[in-house]
C-alpha cells in the first residue's frame, strides 16, 4: 500500500503543477458500505487535493451515467490519465469504455 499511495500522491501532485484537473470518481450504491449514507465512501485519508469536479458511479466504468463524458468534452479534454484502487475492473473497463468513444487515455498501475 505505501507504493500505491506514494505513486498517486506524485501523479496528483504533478497534475496540480501542471494545471491538469484531477478528478474523483467513486463508486456508490443504493444499499451497504458503498451507499453514500454508509459514511465509507470518502477519499482515502492521505488525500488531501480539491478535485476539480467529483463523480459517482453505480457500474465499473467511469462514464455510464455519470455526465464525466460530458464534463471532458465541455473542458476540451481529450487525453485522460487514469489511476485507482480497482485496476482490473474500474480503471480498464473505464479506459475501454472512453478509448471507444473519442479519448486517449493513459493507464497507471
Amino acid at each position: 500500500f505505501p507504493a500505491f499511495r506514494d505513486a498517486m500522491l506524485n501523479l496528483i501532485a504533478g497534475c496540480i503543477a501542471r494545471d491538469v484537473p484531477v478528478v474523483d470518481i467513486f463508486h456508490v450504491a443504493d444499499g451497504g458500505p458503498f451507499a453514500l449514507e454508509s459514511g465509507y465512501v470518502a477519499p482515502m485519508a492521505f488525500l488531501q487535493h480539491q478535485p476539480a469536479v467529483t463523480f459517482y458511479k453505480h457500474v465499473h466504468n467511469a462514464f455510464t451515467d455519470t455526465g464525466l463524458d460530458h464534463w471532458l468534452r465541455k473542458q476540451d479534454i481529450n487525453h485522460v490519465i487514469i489511476c485507482g484502487m480497482r485496476t482490473e475492473q474500474c480503471c480498464e473497463t473505464t479506459a475501454r469504455r472512453g478509448v471507444r468513444s473519442w479519448l486517449q487515455s493513459d493507464l497507471c498501475q
